[in-house]
C-alpha cells in the first residue's frame, strides 16, 4: 500500500506519521519497539524553506518589544516555539 497514491498524502505527512508511531511505541515499550516499528525508515525530505527565510532572534525580539498587550507577546512566543520544533 502506497499512502501517497491511495490517500494522496505528501511525503512530509507520511514522515511525521512514522515518526509519531516510533515515538509512541518507544514510550509504550519503555524504550523497546516492535520489529515492524524498528523497520520503519524516515526518509529525508527536501524543504523549500531556507535558513535565510527564518526570523532571527533579533527580529523576534523586535516583534515582542512592539507588542502592547501580553496576549500578543504570548501568541508570538507560542508560534515561534512551534516553528522551531
Amino acid at each position: 500500500m502506497r499512502l501517497e497514491d491511495e490517500h494522496g498524502m505528501k511525503p512530509g505527512t507520511i514522515r511525521t506519521y512514522k515518526k509519531m508511531i516510533k515515538k509512541f511505541f518507544h514510550v509504550l515499550g519503555n524504550g523497546e519497539q516492535p520489529k515492524w516499528v524498528q523497520k520503519l525508515k524516515l526518509k529525508s525530505i527536501e524543504t523549500p524553506v531556507q535558513p535565510h527565510d527564518l526570523l532571527t532572534k533579533e527580529e523576534l525580539d523586535k516583534m515582542m518589544d512592539a507588542c502592547k498587550h501580553p496576549r500578543d507577546k504570548a501568541m508570538i512566543a507560542v508560534l515561534a516555539e512551534v516553528v522551531c520544533e
